[in-house]
């Protein structure tokens, strides 16, 4: 069964991303496809990518993509 397609305001979500966020904010196809994967079998191209410099920019960019749902996050190790 797929996943049920989710619009999401895409312009909006960077617009308030890029404001609130120190760190990156990438929307443009190269960082999404680099994104595209973890260390997982798990494929699913995002709609952007935040790059946090620190706590406060994790803390900021859930809380400005809140509105904005579904907000997955991803890590490294």
């Amino acid at each position: 069964m797929r996943d049920a397609e989710v619009r999401v305001d895409t312009a909006g979500l960077q617009a308030r991303l890029a404001v609130a966020v120190k760190g990156e904010v990438g929307f443009d196809p190269g960082t999404r496809a680099l994104y595209t994967s973890d260390a997982s079998i798990y494929r699913r191209i995002p709609i952007g990518v935040v790059l946090p410099r620190s706590t406060e920019d994790v803390i900021a960019a859930v809380a400005a993509s809140n509105p904005f749902n579904p907000f997955v996050p991803r890590r490294a190790m």
